[in-house]
């Protein structure tokens, strides 16, 4: 659930992508912002399920 709540603001940038054609103003540098977010957004459960196995031993 706090997956998709932490989604909320791309899948708005994505709809404005797709139904308002809003994709022209955005640059290299905006990918790779949205790039960085969702790696953190999809790596920090990763990371949180290792640090307690890892202090476990």
């Amino acid at each position: 659930m706090q997956l998709v709540t932490n989604l909320e603001p791309v899948y708005a940038i994505v709809l404005a992508m797709l139904f308002l054609a809003e994709q022209h103003e955005l640059s290299a540098q905006f990918y790779l912002g949205v790039t960085i977010i969702l790696g953190g957004v999809f790596l920090h459960p990763l990371l949180n399920r290792l640090r307690p196995a890892a202090t476990a031993s």
